[in-house]
């Protein structure tokens, strides 16, 4: 098999994001960390970064962190509605879930598959209050 003598070109910052998740969804989890922390660094508010990181962060038990990032992404972006389902996820998890309550309403009600996680997450609006 013949090298090609055309150099490797720099990804766009969108690539990167999307290898990074791609990366992430694989189980290589340093991979993709070390991809989104070098997004970051050049774009502190990349609000999928933020995110993602913040997945991330929780799937290696860092909840804390984790909570930081995902806050800053729907700071950034309110309008992503999955991503509430899983800031709710992380704050189950690291025992704040009535932290999560009020932000209920704020999912879309649809099934959400995420990073590492192997079941999809059921958000169910309530009928009343």
């Amino acid at each position: 098999m013949e090298e090609s003598d055309t150099p490797p070109r720099e990804l766009t910052l969108e690539e990167a994001v999307a290898l990074a998740i791609l990366l992430q969804k694989g189980g290589q989890l340093v991979e993709a960390g070390e991809l989104y922390r070098r997004v970051l660094e050049m774009h502190p508010d990349h609000p999928q970064a933020l995110h993602y990181a913040g997945v991330l962060a929780h799937q290696q038990g860092r909840n804390q962190e984790a909570v930081a990032l995902v806050e800053r992404s729907l700071a950034l972006a309110p309008d992503q509605a999955d991503w509430y389902s899983n800031q709710g996820i992380i704050f189950q998890s690291s025992g704040e879930a009535r932290r999560a309550k009020p932000r209920a309403r704020a999912g879309s009600g649809r099934l959400v598959q995420q990073p590492g996680h192997h079941f999809p997450v059921q958000r169910r609006a309530r009928s009343s209050d």
